[in-house]
């Protein structure tokens, strides 16, 4: 899936084919993402609204945010939770389903990412490295600076018992979500990791980074295990479902692995 000046295309890998524009778009889109089973599309940006479709059909239009920075967006693991985040301090979270939503507010700081967990629980990255774990009525459960440079992204597994952060320094950790323990640092890469996503069964982690590699490891000790070179900075990754390939986006390129 890619996204430019407002129009949000979906190609298909396999059959290669002319892509897939989605109708309703807006002002340029920041940030895209896909429902766990494949079957919809959430983006968001500078028009301050969230867009769903399902398949090509566009099904809801949510008024989201008071600032046009819109920034980041994802689904939870089991599909059933959509949050998305803005630039000046706010959170969103809504039923997948009914898109009842419920805002969340932290004045004055500049959000970089956000995830949300199966029980609705969010995590909330902030421009200095620091993360925050939030209940859905935004009750702050904890919090910690997680690292020194600032994080471009972080997800939870897919149990919710772990939280993976990318960061500006190099770097990624995994933290366990109840206590905040590290429980492994993934070092390697040589640039600023980008983009992060655990595997299937939450075993492997894949990573992006604008030293121009995705690299994939063990979630618990942190071991990597395989480096994939790309000719420019890979902006996002992900796995596919049946763990059979990943896929990372640098530039204008989608590449398939696997």
């Amino acid at each position: 899936m890619l996204f430019r000046s407002g129009v949000v295309q979906v190609w298909d890998l396999d059959r290669k084919s002319e892509p897939t524009t989605l109708a309703g778009g807006g002002l340029p889109v920041l940030a895209v993402a896909f429902s766990p089973e494949g079957g919809r599309v959430a983006a968001t940006g500078y028009d301050q609204s969230v867009r769903v479709w399902s398949g090509s059909d566009l099904v809801a239009t949510l008024p989201a945010f008071s600032c046009p920075n819109a920034n980041s967006i994802g689904f939870s693991p089991d599909g059933k939770q959509l949050v998305a985040g803005s630039q000046c301090g706010e959170l969103k979270v809504w039923d997948a389903r009914t898109f009842g939503g419920t805002v969340l507010s932290r004045p004055g700081e500049t959000l970089t990412a956000v995830a949300v967990a199966p029980d609705g629980v969010s995590a909330l990255v902030f421009q200095a490295g620091g993360v925050e774990i939030v209940n859905a009525d935004g009750t702050t459960v904890h919090r910690w600076q997680a690292h020194a440079g600032e994080i471009r992204a972080l997800r939870f597994s897919h149990d919710g018992k772990r939280v993976v952060t990318a960061s500006g320094d190099h770097s990624a950790r995994v933290w366990d979500s109840a206590s905040t323990r590290l429980i492994a640092e993934l070092r390697g890469h040589q640039a600023a990791v980008t983009s992060v996503a655990f595997g299937p069964g939450s075993r492997r982690i894949v990573t992006g980074s604008e030293d121009g590699t995705a690299r994939l490891w063990q979630a618990d000790t942190g071991n990597m295990t395989l480096t994939i070179r790309t000719n420019r900075p890979v902006n996002s990754v992900a796995f596919a479902p049946d763990r059979s390939a990943v896929l990372t986006a640098a530039g204008d390129t989608v590449q398939q692995i696997g």
